[in-house]
C-alpha cells in the first residue's frame, strides 16, 4: 500500500523552462539600456546555454554573460540580485498540477518534496505556486554537495544515491509528523540536508 509520495520541484511541479524564459525576457526589458547591443533573442539563448538547465549557479551564468557582452564587472551582481528579486513573479506551474494537488489534499498520503535548490529560493517558489499547505515536509540538499556526489555518477548510481537519501529522509519525517506539532514551517539542518516540516497530523497506515 502506498503511504506517501515524494515530489521533485523543478520540472515536476514547476515548469522551469517556461518560468525561466519568461523571467529572462522581462529581465532584458528592464535592462535594455545596459543590453542595447544585444538582441532579446541572443540574451535568451546565451542565458539558457550558460544555465545548463540549472546545473550552473546563476552567479556564474551572469559572470559569463557580462564577460561575453564586455560589460562592467559589477553588473553581474546587479543582474543576479534582479534574478533573486524578480524570478518568483514568473513561476509557472506544470499543467494539471491543480487537479493533482486537489486530489492529494483529500487523501491520507504523506506528501514530501525533495530538491537540491537553495532553501530560501525554493521555499519562495513553493509559496508562489501556492503549495505551502500541501507538503508535510521538504528536503533541501545543498547544491554543491549533491553536485559533487553526482557529477561523475551514471544514471543508475544517481538513482541509487537519491533513493538512499529518500530512505534517510523518511526515517526522519515519519516520527516528526507523528509526534511533533507546530504551526509554522520549522527548519532542521543535518549535514548536507535541510529538513522543513509542517504540522499536519496524518494517520500513517
Amino acid at each position: 500500500m502506498i503511504k506517501g509520495l515524494m515530489f521533485d520541484l523543478d520540472g515536476t511541479l514547476l515548469d522551469r523552462t517556461s518560468s525561466l524564459q519568461e523571467f529572462i525576457n522581462t529581465q532584458y526589458e528592464r535592462h535594455t539600456d545596459l543590453l542595447q547591443k544585444v538582441t532579446s533573442q541572443n540574451y535568451l539563448e546565451d542565458f539558457l546555454e550558460y544555465d545548463q538547465n540549472g546545473y550552473l549557479h546563476k552567479k556564474h551564468v551572469y559572470r559569463k554573460l557580462v564577460e561575453k557582452y564586455k560589460l562592467d564587472h559589477h553588473w553581474h551582481e546587479i543582474l543576479l540580485d534582479d534574478y533573486y528579486m524578480q524570478f518568483h513573479c514568473h513561476c509557472v506551474p506544470m499543467d494539471g498540477i491543480d487537479i493533482l494537488i486537489s486530489y492529494l489534499k483529500r487523501s491520507s498520503l504523506m506528501i514530501g518534496l525533495m530538491t537540491n535548490g537553495e532553501t530560501i529560493f525554493q521555499t519562495k517558489t513553493i509559496e508562489e505556486l501556492s503549495l505551502e499547505d500541501v507538503f508535510h515536509c521538504a528536503l533541501f540538499l545543498k547544491k554543491k554537495e549533491s553536485r559533487n556526489r553526482l557529477q561523475n555518477f551514471s544514471i543508475e548510481d544517481c538513482n541509487s544515491w537519491i533513493f538512499n537519501q529518500l530512505k534517510r529522509f523518511l526515517s526522519v519525517i515519519i516520527p516528526t509528523m507523528m509526534f511533533k506539532q507546530q504551526k509554522n514551517w520549522g527548519c532542521t539542518r543535518s549535514g548536507s540536508r535541510t529538513l522543513i516540516t509542517k504540522s499536519r497530523r496524518k494517520r500513517i497506515l
